[in-house]
């Protein structure tokens, strides 16, 4: 997912980019929302099994292979039912532009531009510092997930069930209840109905701490093959 993700922002900038310059800031704010969405269809699915499989333990129901739910889902709703909460999904992926955007806007900052125009933070010259590279992944770390989490709660919220009611038991009869989470719309008002706003930075700490040095290493990681492998 990280590979897509990182060849199609270059891909999505390049397309903007007609004389070679170096890309704007909201130039690369756009390609990075623009393959935050693109990369929405692969991590969809991906997520959606992840979440099934780890409430099923959770819940006491014992683990299942992946290719079993997957078989599962897909029977009982059709390849539909293996892409829900996609709008949720991409909408979520739109951080990626913040999060790209944070990356060149720290990188550029902490570097000194260079006699052709160039800044010393392009990937190609392979030049810019390391603790400069630590410094821009955390900061895009930080800021790819701080305008989109709520929408990452609506989306795990909305995967975690199915589109239609769900079953309750009660001891005198079994009922049928909808689903409060069938789409963005009901699961945002039924999130602030129980949680209120807070609901939906729950679990932010610890994702920021994950997001920090995760980003860290893949862009320092990133910048020096990418530095290496260029002629």
């Amino acid at each position: 997912m990280n590979g897509f993700v990182f060849a199609s922002y270059k891909f999505f900038l390049k397309a903007q980019m007609v004389d070679g310059s170096i890309p704007s800031l909201t130039e690369v704010a756009i390609a990075g929302s623009c393959c935050g969405v693109a990369m929405s269809f692969f991590a969809t699915p991906i997520e959606l099994i992840k979440i099934r499989q780890q409430n099923m333990l959770e819940s006491g129901l014992g683990s299942v292979s992946t290719s079993k739910l997957i078989y599962t889902i897909h029977r009982e709703h059709g390849l539909k039912g293996l892409f829900r909460g996609l709008t949720a999904t991409a909408i979520r992926d739109l951080g990626y532009g913040a999060y790209f955007l944070g990356y060149e806007a720290t990188s550029r900052y902490f570097t000194t531009p260079v006699p052709n125009g160039s800044t010393s933070s392009d990937s190609s010259q392979g030049s810019m510092p390391l603790w400069v590279l630590f410094v821009s992944g955390g900061v895009a770390g930080i800021l790819g997930w701080l305008p989109t989490f709520p929408m990452d709660v609506v989306k795990t919220r909305m995967q975690s069930t199915e589109t239609a009611g769900t079953r309750s038991i009660t001891r005198s009869e079994v009922t049928t209840v909808d689903n409060p989470y069938r789409t963005i719309i009901s699961t945002i008002r039924h999130s602030y109905r129980i949680d209120g706003a807070r609901g939906f930075f729950l679990g932010l700490s610890p994702t920021l701490l994950r997001a920090i040095p995760v980003n860290m290493a893949t862009f320092a990681v990133y910048e020096t093959v990418v530095g290496l492998l260029s002629p």
